[in-house]
C-alpha cells in the first residue's frame, strides 16, 4: 500500500494518472477480500468518480464490484452519471459500449432477462446499424426462447456485411431460423472451421431436426 500512496503523491494534480492509480489501488484492496478492504475500495472509487465523472475505468470497476455482489445501489451509483449524459457525449467517453455490456450482465446475473433485453434493445435503437448490438439482442432473445424475434433482428442485417461480421452472425442465425438452420450452421463452419462454437451449433441443430 505504501507504493500506491507514493504513486498517488507523485501523480499530484495529474487527474488521469491519479485516477488510474486509484483504480489499481481499489482493485488490489478488493482482491484482499476482507469486508473492510472491500468497503474501502468502493469508497475510493466513489470518491474518484465524484471528482472525475468521466473516469470510465473507475466507473466500470465500481459497476463490476456491484455486479459481483448483486448490489443494485452500487451499480446505480457507478453508472448514474454516465447514463445521464447526452448520448453523443456518452458514446465519446465509452466507445466500446462497456456500460451497456455491464448493465446487461448485471440484469442477467439477477435473472431479469426482460430488463437485460430492454437495455440491449435501447442501445440498438440508438445505433441501429450496429451489427454487434443486433447479435447481442438476438442472442438474448434466443436465450429467452424467442426465436422469431431473434430472427427478425438478424434478418434485418444488411447483406453486404463483411466476412468477419457474417461469421459472427451465422451461428445465431442457425439457431433462430428453423427452416434454414442447418445450412446456416454449415456455412458458419465453412467460413470459420476452427471455431468450436460453430460445430456445436451444427450438432445442436441436427439433434433438433432428428
Amino acid at each position: 500500500m505504501t507504493a500506491f500512496q507514493a504513486a498517488l503523491d507523485s501523480a499530484a494534480d495529474d487527474r488521469i494518472l491519479r485516477g488510474q492509480v486509484t483504480v489499481l489501488l481499489a482493485q488490489t484492496m478488493w482482491a484482499i477480500s476482507t469486508p473492510e478492504f472491500r468497503e474501502s475500495a468502493k469508497g475510493l472509487l466513489l470518491e474518484c468518480i465524484t471528482s472525475d465523472p468521466e473516469n470510465l475505468m473507475a466507473i466500470n470497476t465500481l459497476a463490476g464490484m456491484g455486479i459481483l455482489t448483486e448490489d443494485d445501489g452500487l451499480v446505480d451509483a457507478a453508472l448514474s452519471e454516465i447514463l445521464s449524459l447526452p448520448i453523443e457525449q456518452r458514446h465519446e467517453l465509452d466507445p466500446r459500449r462497456d456500460v451497456t455490456y455491464l448493465l446487461v450482465q448485471h440484469y442477467l446475473g439477477l435473472g431479469d432477462f426482460d430488463r437485460a433485453i430492454k437495455t440491449a434493445q435501447k442501445a440498438l435503437h440508438v445505433e441501429p446499424s450496429s451489427v454487434h448490438l443486433r447479435r447481442e439482442v438476438a442472442s438474448l432473445l434466443l436465450r429467452r426462447g424467442d426465436r422469431d424475434a431473434a430472427w427478425a433482428i438478424l434478418g434485418s442485417v444488411a447483406p453486404n456485411q463483411n466476412i468477419a461480421e457474417e461469421k459472427s452472425s451465422l451461428a445465431l442465425s442457425a439457431l433462430a431460423q428453423p427452416g434454414h438452420s442447418q445450412r446456416s450452421a454449415q456455412k458458419a463452419i465453412m467460413l470459420d472451421p476452427g471455431q468450436l462454437r460453430n460445430w456445436q451449433t451444427l450438432a445442436y441443430v441436427r439433434a433438433q431436426c432428428a
